[in-house]
């Protein structure tokens, strides 16, 4: 793998120790896409443990996924954040570990080791679930084709950001906050994980950083409106209705909108069924894990989350990105900054405008009362 001026990671072939066998295009999930398969059962489901569901990004299902694959023996497979807040995918049997494959992950994470040890343990008969998102979930089905004991479970993703772009961020705000980070969160379960709170902590697990999209903070601009991620992400493969996993799982955008329901969006999970094996699993799942499970159009769910069937879109503010971070030679702070605060600008001139309103109206009101008792 080879970083380019940008800070993108791509890979690369090594002339000097190549072959020439061609082995590595005939799996590439790219130039030899796997088959995808619509979803044919849509669910709104959530962990009934209230604990699962608070710290997780959406409804908790993949945690209930996780606990029963593991009371079975099985491997599970997940993205864990490293020391220097790079991200990978990990592969593990032990029940401690799923705190670290929780909630959302903004940046691009990588299964370069992990794919390694998920082909020994087939090899030797284990069993696998692993979840990922799209292309990496892709890059599995080539690998494992045809392998009876791994299960596909694929994170909807609108892209991911380059790890070295994180790196910056952070970086500048432990300058600036003369602070030392140790833990980073996407959507902290301190405040609520749907509120979207970018979290930084130090060593003592004191959290000395949090801010969202609309409070400025240019990290999570840059992701939440689509300006800052890979951009192989904007010509994505695998965003289109045939998915590559067994079961999708997202945020339930658009939920009540086709056919009404008792409960909101907020801490909902979507989970889309596309394969017999992925039917089976997660009836199994349902039987003995503590899940609410509701079905749902398949329509709703496609309807309420576009990257259900399509790539993010590029938009003028990705375009003039593009410009800044060539300009800048990979630096995403100098990149993103002009135009966060732009858009921090136009989030809050609707806000000014109702505030000089409010105080105009009361003002009036009071000259009005005033002029009235005279």
């Amino acid at each position: 793998m080879r970083e380019d001026m940008i800070g993108q990671i791509y890979p690369v072939i090594d002339n000097n120790i190549c072959i020439e066998c061609h082995a590595c295009e005939k799996i590439c999930p790219i130039l030899n896409e796997p088959e995808g398969n619509s979803p044919v059962k849509a669910y709104a489901s959530w962990s009934q443990n209230m604990e699962n569901r608070r710290t997780s990004a959406s409804g908790g299902v993949a945690h209930e996924i996780y606990d029963y694959a593991l009371d079975r023996g099985y491997y599970i497979v997940g993205a864990s954040t490293n020391p220097d807040f790079s991200v990978s995918l990990k592969v593990t049997d032990k029940q401690e570990d799923i705190s670290a494959f929780k909630n959302s992950k903004y940046v691009f994470s990588s299964g370069y080791n992990a794919f390694n040890e998920i082909r020994d343990h087939l090899r030797q008969g284990h069993h696998v679930v692993a979840i990922g998102v799209s292309c990496q979930i892709a890059a599995m089905r080539k690998m494992y084709r045809n392998q009876p004991n791994i299960i596909f479970v694929e994170i909807l993703c609108h892209g991911m950001t380059p790890h070295s772009y994180l790196q910056q961020h952070i970086a500048t705000i432990e300058t600036d906050m003369g602070t030392k980070a140790f833990r980073v969160n996407f959507r902290d379960p301190a405040f609520k994980t749907q509120t979207f709170m970018f979290t930084l902590y130090d060593k003592d697990g004191k959290c000395f950083y949090a801010q969202r999209t609309k409070d400025g903070d240019s990290y999570q601009y840059g992701y939440h409106r689509s300006v800052s991620y890979r951009e192989n992400c904007y010509h994505c493969h695998f965003a289109k209705e045939q998915r590559v996993g067994d079961i999708v799982l997202c945020d339930f955008y658009g939920l009540g909108k086709t056919i009404p329901c008792s409960y909101n969006h907020e801490k909902v999970s979507c989970v889309l069924i596309c394969t017999e094996v992925g039917k089976e699993f997660f009836r199994d799942v349902v039987k003995e894990r503590n899940l609410f499970v509701e079905e749902r159009p398949v329509k709703e769910a496609q309807e309420g989350n576009p990257r259900l069937t399509c790539p993010t879109p590029k938009t003028k503010s990705r375009l003039k990105f593009e410009q800044n971070i060539r300009r800048t030679k990979g630096d995403f702070e100098v990149a993103v900054t002009p135009l966060a605060e732009r858009y921090m600008k136009l989030q809050n001139a609707p806000r000014i405008m109702h505030y000089c309103y409010a105080l105009l109206n009361k003002i009036f009101k009071m000259s009005f009362n005033r002029l009235y008792k005279k």
